[in-house]
């Protein structure tokens, strides 16, 4: 006895642009709650850290960008991904607590800096993950950011070392008092 052919319906639920918006909110959410809890006991790092992005960033970034190919290319020899994960945690928040600093004093606020680090990168995480569903473009900017919190991260290696920033104007000669 031959098997009919059935026709059977397909069901497709498609919520799209919601759910990528939900998955933005909530990653952004968890990244910002982990950056609170890590702030905590790693502040001074992160704004270390931060202020070592934002002072020289194309350095940084060219930084960020050798230790993530070493990093692929090495694999688990000579630098872990798990290493380079946790740079470009370290960095973004980094990062965030930088966003944060400036957006407080733009509407002329004081918070906490845990809050402001939580803040800071709920952010920029939102605003990162919204220009990543930009198609064809997006990933570049996102992935610019994540090189610059592995640069930031690694230079500093974590703030263990302390990084030697060059001066941002050179220094006005002075008057000759005698």
């Amino acid at each position: 006895v031959p098997v009919p052919d059935v026709n059977v319906p397909s069901l497709n639920v498609d919520f799209g642009w919601f759910w990528s918006a939900a998955g933005v909110f909530f990653w952004a959410g968890v990244i910002a709650g982990f950056a609170m809890l890590l702030s905590l006991f790693w502040q001074k790092q992160f704004e270390n850290t931060g202020s070592v992005i934002i002072s020289q960033p194309l350095m940084i970034g060219s930084i960020g960008l050798l230790a993530t190919f070493l990093g692929v290319l090495f694999f688990l020899t000579i630098l872990p991904p798990i290493v380079v994960a946790f740079a470009w945690l370290f960095g973004i928040i980094s990062m965030g607590s930088e966003v944060g600093e400036r957006f407080l004093k733009a509407i002329n606020q004081t918070w906490t800096p845990v809050l402001t680090t939580g803040f800071g990168t709920f952010l920029l995480m939102l605003v990162g993950g919204a220009i990543r569903q930009i198609p064809c473009l997006g990933w570049t900017v996102v992935f610019l950011l994540g090189i610059l919190g592995v640069g930031g991260s690694v230079v500093t290696w974590f703030n263990l070392k302390q990084f030697q920033r060059l001066p941002a104007t050179p220094a006005a000669p002075t008057a000759d008092l005698g």
